[in-house]
């Protein structure tokens, strides 16, 4: 069992500052129930030495262009532990990194050669955003390197918080002797219709084909590339915007149709039906107005479209 939950009564339209009003992240584990509260701008905002830990690239992405001002230091692939060295030997005042969990590793051995591991889990925040991910996303290579079962390096941060709308019940006792709070809400979140169907691809097409069923735009999570490049093209549609990764692969798979693909969602440039990828589950805010409609599309026949509703199913809608 986790520690006694702290309860924050929230309304729908509250941030993260309203839980804490001193606008700081408690250490704990901290079930915000809801999507994009503001708890990692929280992080990103906070005057103290940070880093944050983001298995979502969006994420960063979105922190990276939002943000410029904070000079955020993005740990990726061409990033060596020289150059993390260098940046935590800086006169810069409040350092904030910003990592995946797969390039973790370099921070600590950054640290390590400058002699300043110590230094590093006494001064330095550290927060791991969408904690869930480590659970729902152990396929990934790697993901699991801030856990490292010979060092522990997460648990030896003096500070340190972890942060999820989607709540996963890990087993290990360290998390939940953490420090637990969950917001929760006097209102309700919407209204979700469910379409049972032994075709969906078809109950899609006739959506397609009929824009006017849709008064604003629809955006669309479906994880196959493949039957999203499919479907768009036996729609005939061209009013379409595809969201996915780029990259080689993904190009080829959606053929003819990868001329609608976009590099990343912006506020303005959506077209009536917006296709996204997995990669565009959760971790970014989605800005259209109240008219738009949100479609999660699964297929038993494209066993990759099967996302779990707890997890990536919920932070999608």
């Amino acid at each position: 069992m986790f520690k006694e939950t702290i309860y924050k009564t929230l309304a729908l339209g509250d941030r993260f500052n309203v839980a804490f009003p001193d606008k700081r992240i408690p250490n704990g584990y901290i079930d915000k129930t809801k999507t994009r509260i503001g708890i990692t701008y929280t992080c990103f905002h906070d005057d103290r030495d940070s880093i944050s830990i983001i298995p979502s690239v969006p994420i960063i992405e979105d922190a990276l262009l939002n943000y410029p001002y904070l000079k955020l230091f993005e740990v990726k692939k061409k990033v060596t532990p020289e150059m993390i060295a260098e940046y935590l030997e800086s006169d810069v005042q409040y350092k904030r990194i910003v990592t995946t969990p797969e390039s973790f590793g370099k921070i600590i051995s950054a640290a390590i050669s400058i002699g300043k591991l110590q230094r590093l889990y006494e001064t330095f925040f550290l927060y791991l955003d969408e904690a869930h991910c480590y659970a729902s996303e152990a396929f990934r290579d790697d993901i699991l390197i801030p856990f490292d079962y010979e060092h522990d390096y997460v648990y030896k941060f003096e500070n340190m918080a972890m942060g999820t709308a989607t709540s996963f019940q890990f087993s290990d006792p360290r998390i939940k002797n953490l420090s637990r709070y969950k917001m929760i809400y006097k209102e309700k979140f919407g209204k979700i219709t469910i379409v049972n169907n032994y075709n969906p691809q078809a109950v899609m097409h006739q959506m397609l084909t009929n824009p006017d069923l849709f008064p604003g735009n629809v955006h669309i999570f479906f994880n196959s590339v493949t039957m999203i490049g499919q479907v768009i093209k036996v729609a005939d549609i061209s009013n379409v915007n595809i969201y996915c990764r780029d990259d080689e692969r993904n190009m080829a798979n959606l053929q003819d149709t990868s001329v609608f693909f976009k590099d990343r969602p912006r506020e303005g440039e959506f077209q009536k039906f917006n296709f996204y990828s997995c990669r565009y589950n959760e971790g970014w805010d989605l800005k259209d107005d109240s008219t738009a409609t949100i479609i999660l599309l699964t297929d038993v026949r494209v066993p990759n479209s099967l996302i779990g509703i707890p997890f990536k199913g919920y932070q999608a809608v």
